[in-house]
């Protein structure tokens, strides 16, 4: 279908990002382009984009759009809190077009190509700007400007790992495993590069759940076990450093200075626990209004560096026990694909699926370790996962091996 293609070709703009490297790029709003034919495509061939109500992941999407417009007339900027709404509902649109789209594990497979395809590049440049010394700290990658941070470049490299790794066990060539695991072992360099605490800490909790998920424990352990040893050896002196203060909160870039932000996203819900402050209005709260009284950052504009925080702080209460709860089906729905899967009458069809469950369960576990020190909770990969995961469901309960006919999610969800 020519909708699902041009889904892919978003997903690789999403993820490539040619504005950063063709100047054109970035005079034209190619991304809103995209998106408009991806929505016309998608309303031409199936005649209609399926809202899926009785997921429960899309139900509670729609009550956090629904919280986050009620608190527009209570946020602190209401125009920067309007924007803040319509890009996420941006997310949400294509969202829903992935459930619509996505039908056969091929596809899938096709996704997680195009997302390791389409920022390898951005690895090598990353790990590029440090070792070249063209800048003095980890903060290079952050004026390089992709992925917004350091922090956030870490994050997206550790959630995408774990697609590796089931790309690996899904191939059946030789060469294609040598270049995927190449690429992984790109990604785990790049992490380091970014010298991102919590992407540490993320990184260390998705190894230890493939260990504890992989079928072949001593095999897994050994292969951890090496590339820890191999990474050790390599990491630079100041990122060993920066890593072995993880515990520590004595220096401002760090903990300490997390803590009081989190200190004062949680003012603001008591201030305002029903709306919040707005929709992207968490850095203009703490600027102008929640100045931190510590080490000279009194003016200045941060986010909440956690994403429960965030969302809380911006949009209220309710919205933040949507969110809670969004996780919680979502992890509901893996234990429930297990089952399904478990009880299939062939074990070489749910093989595939069960590779694929294993992937995208760790990538949601590494993001929501990084969630717990980012400001993730509008980032367009949280809802590629719970897609991918809510259409894996879908196949496990349509007796393990999908239809090739066009079945989408309504008759089962």
């Amino acid at each position: 279908m020519i909708s699902f293609w041009l889904l892919v070709i978003y997903i690789a703009l999403e993820y490539f990002r040619p504005n950063e490297f063709i100047p054109f790029f970035a005079s034209i709003p190619y991304m809103k382009f995209t998106a408009g034919l991806l929505i016309f495509a998608t309303l031409f061939e199936r005649g209609k984009i399926s809202l899926f109500m009785k997921v429960p992941q899309n139900l509670l999407l729609f009550i956090i759009i629904l919280l986050m417009f009620l608190s527009i007339p209570f946020a602190i900027s209401q125009g920067q809190s309007l924007s803040g709404c319509l890009g996420f509902c941006k997310i949400v649109i294509i969202y829903l077009i992935f459930l619509n789209l996505v039908q056969k594990p091929r596809d899938l497979k096709i996704v997680m190509w195009v997302i390791f395809l389409s920022t390898i590049h951005i690895v090598f440049l990353s790990i590029k700007f440090y070792v070249s010394g063209q800048t003095e700290s980890r903060f290079g990658i952050e004026r390089s400007g992709f992925y917004g941070d350091q922090n956030d470049l870490a994050s997206f490299l550790i959630t995408t790992i774990p697609l590796l790794v089931g790309l690996i066990q899904l191939s059946k060539s030789f060469v294609t495993k040598i270049v995927l695991g190449c690429g992984i072992g790109a990604y785990l360099l790049g992490t380091l590069a970014t010298q991102s605490k919590g992407g540490l800490i993320g990184l260390l909790v998705v190894g230890l759940g493939y260990i504890i998920k992989s079928n072949k424990k001593l095999t897994a352990i050994m292969l951890c076990g090496f590339m820890a040893v191999m990474l050790y050896t390599i990491i630079p002196a100041s990122a060993f450093h920066r890593f072995s203060s993880i515990t520590s909160i004595e220096t401002a870039d760090s903990a300490s200075l997390r803590i009081e932000l989190w200190k004062s996203g949680l003012k603001m819900v008591k201030d305002n626990p029903l709306f919040g402050v707005g929709v992207n209005c968490f850095p203009r709260a703490i600027g102008t209004i929640y100045n931190l009284p510590f080490r000279g950052y009194q003016q200045g504009w941060f986010t909440a560096h956690n994403s429960f925080i965030l969302i809380m702080a911006e949009v209220g209460i309710f919205a933040f026990l949507c969110y809670i709860l969004l996780y919680y089906v979502t992890f509901k729905d893996l234990k429930m694909i297990k089952t399904h899967l478990l009880n299939a009458n062939s074990a070489e069809e749910t093989k595939e699926l069960f590779i694929l469950t294993k992937s995208f369960e760790l990538s949601l576990i590494g993001f929501t370790v990084c969630s717990l020190f980012l400001s993730h909770t509008y980032r367009i990969y949280l809802y590629i996962i719970i897609a991918s995961i809510i259409i894996i469901k879908q196949w496990a309960k349509n007796s393990v091996s999908p239809p090739q006919v066009d079945v989408g999610l309504e008759p089962k969800l």
